[in-house]
């Protein structure tokens, strides 16, 4: 989902009071207000807005905290059947895809942090995943040195590191 240019500063100042609002919550009012935030979360997490994303993430966390992702065999009769399809099909088809990453490795980190079997599902596909980004992080030359400076350095804030080292963690779980 994309969302016009002029409209995303109002869109990310929205969702960050969203953010502040639901921060000292108790876990009854997120039991209560589930299905209003679910359909705004999704909206948000299907865009490929990083700052959307991680102001999000509180949430998401909460929300998948208090009702956790099912295993496949399992029948999802939780009021959050829909966002829990929706999890599920966004990492599935996302990390088989190869896009919108950055939500796809924090909605499965925030899964596996819950239920650390559901990794195994997505196992595969993030293996290649990993994989694949290691390869273009090795296949990037380094750059030039600079007389009397040490050598390159790895960049943390290299979104490509970044990736790798969520994958990293989520296969800590």
């Amino acid at each position: 989902m994309e969302f016009e240019k002029d409209n995303l500063p109002i869109i990310i100042s929205t969702a960050k009071v969203l953010n502040v609002v639901c921060a000292d919550k108790p876990d009854v009012w997120f039991q209560q207000n589930a299905k209003i935030l679910q359909k705004l979360l999704q909206k948000g997490l299907a865009a490929d807005e990083v700052v959307l994303h991680e102001t999000f993430r509180p949430i998401v966390e909460k929300l998948l905290a208090l009702f956790p992702l099912p295993k496949e065999d399992e029948d999802n009769q939780s009021e959050l059947a829909e966002f829990h399809t929706f999890v599920y099909n966004t990492i599935s088809e996302n990390l088989k895809n190869m896009t919108g990453l950055h939500a796809t490795l924090m909605m499965l980190k925030s899964v596996v942090d819950v239920v650390p079997e559901l990794i195994e599902p997505f196992a595969a596909s993030l293996m290649r995943l990993l994989a694949k980004l290691t390869k273009e992080h090795i296949g990037i030359p380094p750059p030039a040195s600079t007389p009397g400076l040490p050598g390159p350095q790895e960049n943390p804030n290299d979104p490509l590191v970044r990736m790798i080292i969520s994958i990293l963690k989520i296969c800590q779980n």
